[in-house]
């Protein structure tokens, strides 16, 4: 039998080579990860290690260690990821949140199951004048009736289970949609909302030293790609469970579910938010807003989208030029893959625009991080909890008044 002593030196000696080992012993079955090694040395019996080429993990703060775990357990041996502030995992859809990973396009996965259905979601916003927006906040009545128009006018697939908002993922020979599509919001997780703000604004362009504190008015939508976000996870996931790499079946047009299908997908979310805009600007009585058509609507169709001042995603897949790696923005905001930059908490407290010193909202970042930001902070509560705590109340409300008119 090998000494505690013995077992030290000969871990002390791959830990030396850069090898990270668990020592097993002959009863050890094959990972998917690494390879197996039968260790011999003078006058020591044999001995299984396991020799294994970790994932590489950088965090910028403090993270939860089972969170972490959980995070190694996924990754491959030559992926790369770096940790954001509020990184978690979801308890509701299992996808981890802020965290920036660059996946290996040659590999084979062992666990698909940390990335969330929400590709490409993310938030649009389009300024509204002040002469339109002030009338509609100036009081609880006005805020209320505002919030009862821009229900009517969204569709939203949490008021109906018969709607089914977003593009098809599959297009025709020219990329345009095959089928008329209806445009609304996507999920519990989707909003449609005139936010305030106040935005340093110079008042002289030829003084740019001195600034004064406007009020500014957005009109903000939070959605994802529908129909087409849900049918690119399904495909994906179920080409990577089956063996496929990421680079056998997102390289090639005829792979499933192919280049097209992931052009297409990256660009549904942003489709959507464009088109809900537009129909939320025109239901508050905004109709001078700049639109554009959108050049993939189906034959016999010209659909109309807002023309937006920030589009961010989050969630997002792109291969890197000149490398065979591929970013997933897993919950935080990719500065490459949109216009602008926005993070938030939750969507009622509001979310946070960046500006550069001109006001301009076009700006890019560059960080150790691959370019992304935080976007969203952890849960304090689930969906089902803050169903069953609504449901508490309003019951004792409806209890304390019939007593009361009792």
């Amino acid at each position: 039998m090998w000494s505690e002593r013995q077992l030290n030196l000969v871990y002390n000696y791959f830990i030396y080579t850069n090898h990270v080992i668990t020592i097993r012993n002959h009863r050890c079955k094959l990972a998917g990860l690494g390879v197996y090694a039968l260790a011999r040395a003078p006058g020591l019996e044999p001995l299984f290690l396991y020799v294994a080429k970790m994932a590489r993990i950088t965090a910028l703060g403090e993270i939860n260690a089972q969170n972490r775990q959980q995070l190694c357990n996924v990754l491959r041996s030559k992926d790369v990821a770096v940790i954001l502030p509020q990184f978690h995992r979801s308890s509701e859809g299992g996808g981890f949140k802020n965290v920036s990973i660059q996946l290996c396009g040659d590999e084979k996965f062992h666990d698909v199951s940390f990335m969330s259905p929400k590709w490409f979601s993310g938030v649009s916003c389009l300024e509204i004048p002040a002469t339109i927006a002030e009338p509609l906040l100036k009081d609880h009545a006005t805020r209320t009736a505002l919030l009862q128009t821009l229900s009517r006018a969204i569709p939203s697939e949490t008021q109906s289970t018969d709607i089914d908002v977003g593009p098809q993922l599959d297009g025709d020979e020219n990329d345009r949609d095959k089928e008329p599509w209806l445009a609304g919001l996507d999920g519990p997780g989707s909003s449609i909302g005139l936010y305030s703000t106040f935005r340093s604004v110079s008042a002289d362009m030829e003084n740019v030293g001195l600034r004064r504190r406007h009020a500014a008015y957005f009109l903000v939508c939070k959605a994802g790609g529908g129909v087409a976000a849900q049918v690119f996870h399904s495909r994906l996931v179920g080409a990577l469970s089956k063996g496929e790499s990421l680079n056998s079946c997102l390289r090639d047009t005829k792979a499933v579910p192919g280049a097209a299908a992931l052009r297409r997908v990256g660009l549904a979310g942003e489709r959507n938010r464009a088109r809900i805009l537009e129909m939320a600007a025109k239901a508050i009585g905004y109709h001078d807003l700049d639109t554009v058509s959108d050049n993939a609507s189906p034959e016999g169709q010209s659909y109309r989208m807002a023309v937006t001042a920030v589009s961010i995603h989050t969630n997002t897949l792109r291969e890197l030029d000149g490398s065979s790696l591929w970013q997933y923005t897993a919950g935080c905001v990719d500065s490459a893959s949109g216009i602008g930059l926005m993070s938030a908490s939750s969507a009622m407290e509001g979310f946070i625009l960046f500006t550069d010193n001109t006001g301009s909202f076009n700006i890019t970042i560059k960080n150790p991080a691959f370019n992304c930001i935080p976007f969203s902070s952890v849960r304090i509560s689930n969906d089902r909890d803050c169903v069953i705590h609504a449901a508490e109340a309003a019951t004792n409300k409806m209890s304390t008044s019939e007593q009361v008119s009792w």
